[in-house]
């Protein structure tokens, strides 16, 4: 019988396959790692994309709030304008006429009828009724885009 059952040949062909077999494993981890080093850039590539559309959408909101902000406060600006006229205009309406009819004046422009004005002021019905038709009239007879402040100094 035999005794040797392996020959240095195959012995050295086994040495040789287990090599290349070694070697062909480390082969694929480096390709692999290799691939996973280049998805990693494309994902950090995306990332700084992703971060950079992130800041680019910050600035666009905190834009868009200024211009909000910006736009509610040019609202109450023009509110306040509006409230500011009606009382030059109240004002103006006062100097000229005495002070014993100027807070008649003044509820009749806001709307008060005759019979109120004359109740709550204590003049005579004919009193109030001409501080009325006068509050009503003074419009009709303003020229458009004159004012007596609005005249140049002689």
């Amino acid at each position: 019988m035999e005794i040797d059952l392996i020959d240095w040949r195959e012995v050295l062909l086994l040495f040789v396959g287990l090599a290349l077999g070694y070697l062909l494993s480390q082969l694929f981890r480096r390709w692999q790692a290799a691939r996973a080093d280049k998805a990693g850039a494309t994902k950090a590539t995306e990332n700084e994309e992703d971060a950079a559309s992130v800041a680019t959408f910050g600035q666009q909101l905190a834009e868009h709030l200024a211009r909000y902000d910006l736009e509610l406060e040019v609202s109450r600006l023009r509110e306040d304008v509006s409230k500011l006229r009606e009382e030059i205009a109240e004002l103006r309406a006062a100097r000229n006429v005495s002070p014993q009819y100027a807070e008649a004046l003044g509820l009749a422009r806001r709307g008060l009828s005759a019979q109120q004005i004359a109740d709550r002021m204590g003049i005579s019905l004919a009193e109030a009724e001409l501080v009325h038709a006068l509050s009503r009239g003074e419009e009709l007879f303003k020229e458009p885009g004159f004012d007596e402040l609005d005249r140049p100094p002689r």
